[in-house]
């Protein structure tokens, strides 16, 4: 289970670097496809009601991410991975500076 720990790491800290993404205002299903190495390939959200702009912004993040564990064998894709609206103050996500905001 260590991929899938890296898998919320990476994930949550990619998206925290938006500066439009605010965890406690959000609740996103994603669609994430991940290369054998552990790189991103693809990303899509599902379902979420959010601005196209913030919805895009976290396409982008997501796709850019490397996870830094090889996929596991067998793991069937796309892997589905929801974010639900917590206050970062309660989970601890999100909760340094952000590099995107400004």
């Amino acid at each position: 289970m260590i991929f899938f720990a890296a898998l919320q790491t990476t994930v949550m800290n990619a998206l925290c670097t938006r500066a439009n993404f605010v965890p406690a205002q959000h609740r996103v299903a994603l669609a994430i496809w991940i290369d054998p190495a552990g790189k991103v390939t693809d990303a899509r959200v599902l379902t979420s009601p959010i601005a196209d702009d913030v919805s895009t912004g976290i396409v982008e993040s997501v796709r850019s991410a490397s996870i830094g564990q090889p996929l596991p064998s067998g793991l069937k894709q796309p892997v589905t991975f929801v974010i639900l609206a917590r206050s970062p103050e309660r989970t601890g996500e999100c909760a340094g500076p952000r590099s995107g905001r400004g």
